[in-house]
């Protein structure tokens, strides 16, 4: 019973994994520096950006936190970092699905909405004090 268990749940998660890896390397080894730190520059844009790009992207945390890292040593900040894995798992279908089934879509809009702009806020002042 636990084999089987543990067997369905690699099979569910490590395809995001190994995606996430994949991305992070590319990201890692073929993202300029310079991008990430003209983006920097833009105190005010990143976030913004971070955020926009956090809800377009499908992935789970386990699959995010490559790219991110590889973000991060590339010279995101961290704050920014923080916004792409909480508004990016918390505004994916796999997340607001059961929401919405369960709910109804005023709840999953309402949300999606929080979860952003409090990711958004969060990853503001994490970048203003740290």
């Amino acid at each position: 019973m636990a084999g089987t268990n543990a067997w369905a749940l690699a099979r569910e998660l490590l395809p995001w994994i190994v995606a996430g890896i994949l991305i992070g390397a590319t990201v890692k080894t073929w993202l300029p520096t310079a991008w990430i730190s003209a983006l920097e520059a833009r105190d005010w844009l990143t976030p913004v950006l971070a955020l926009i790009f956090a809800t377009l992207l499908y992935a789970d945390s386990l699959g995010s936190l490559p790219l991110v890292n590889a973000l991060l040593q590339k010279g995101l900040g961290p704050g920014n970092g923080m916004i792409l894995l909480i508004a990016g798992v918390g505004s994916n279908i796999a997340t607001l699905g059961p929401i919405y089934r369960e709910m109804g879509a005023r709840v999953a809009i309402l949300y999606a909405c929080c979860v952003m702009t409090l990711a958004l806020l969060l990853g503001i002042l994490w970048n203003l004090f740290l």
